[in-house]
């Protein structure tokens, strides 16, 4: 049904039937397998066609609670004057946003389930949890416990990058810093030339900090932490091995390796 609204052909939608339904696995049982049983319905984990039909199953998602939004039956939180941001979707992830009422609360519970019989995906609530804003945590403590979810704190991971944090402190950037500090930790001296020693420290330099740079504004001692000099002056502390890079040779100049 959802490939006939989105305007799929009754043969297509044929073809993607006769793939969900011509599947066949088997159950792994004291490291042995049973006999192969068919499968007639459903996602498989790891089969290349599974993205894109979850794609158009998350599209009509969308649609619904966008028709659900412009009824006025759930509030999401204004950005300004003509933009109202209410839920995202990433892959396998969906995030809901609005204010913190009884009513929100009800009507995304009830979309979910209609989402649900009408599509035979599950919502793994046990999975999901709930933040509340300017919220008091008996509050959230007694919505959690009607719907059934765990309760999120700040801050959290999301993406790779840290929510809710104070990233103005220096004390926020230790986890991305010991990140790259053990990346450069498992580099030998003696099993490294020097060219893979340059390639090793463009690779962690230019995509672990990046990520976290472009999105938060870094104090002047963290760039100083992760400074390519500093880094290869005092080396690695978990071997105390002294990192030169350049050895018998004219070292480099810092300021190509620095990030800022």
């Amino acid at each position: 049904d959802v490939l006939n609204r989105f305007g799929f052909g009754a043969k297509w939608c044929g073809w993607i039937q006769e793939c969900l339904r011509s599947s066949r696995g088997s159950v792994l049982v004291n490291e042995s397998p049973t006999e192969e049983f068919q499968f007639y319905k459903g996602l498989k984990q790891g089969d290349s066609l599974s993205h894109f039909l979850f794609i158009l199953v998350m599209k009509s998602l969308h649609l619904s609670f966008k028709r659900v939004e412009d009824a006025g039956m759930f509030n999401g939180i204004k950005i300004n004057s003509s933009m109202t941001l209410s839920h995202m979707f990433y892959a396998d992830d969906a995030i809901f946003m609005g204010q913190w009422s009884k009513q929100n609360i009800k009507t995304l519970m009830y979309m979910l389930k209609c989402f649900e019989r009408a599509s035979r995906l599950s919502i793994n609530l046990s999975k999901s949890k709930l933040i509340g804003l300017s919220v008091s945590i008996e509050k959230v403590e007694e919505v959690t416990r009607h719907i059934g979810c765990g309760i999120l704190n700040t801050p959290f991971s999301f993406l790779g990058s840290k929510v809710g944090g104070y990233m103005s402190q220096i004390k926020s950037w230790d986890e991305v810093i010991d990140k790259m500090m053990k990346r450069l930790s498992k580099w030998k001296m003696k099993t490294l030339s020097i060219g893979g020693r340059l390639t090793l420290l463009k690779a962690v330099f230019g995509s672990m900090p990046i990520y976290h740079m472009s999105i938060f504004k870094v104090p002047m001692l963290v760039l100083q932490r992760t400074d390519f000099a500093n880094i290869t002056k005092k080396g690695s502390k978990p071997d105390k091995i002294e990192h030169e890079i350049v050895k018998n040779a004219q070292k480099p100049d810092p300021k190509t390796f620095s990030v800022y």
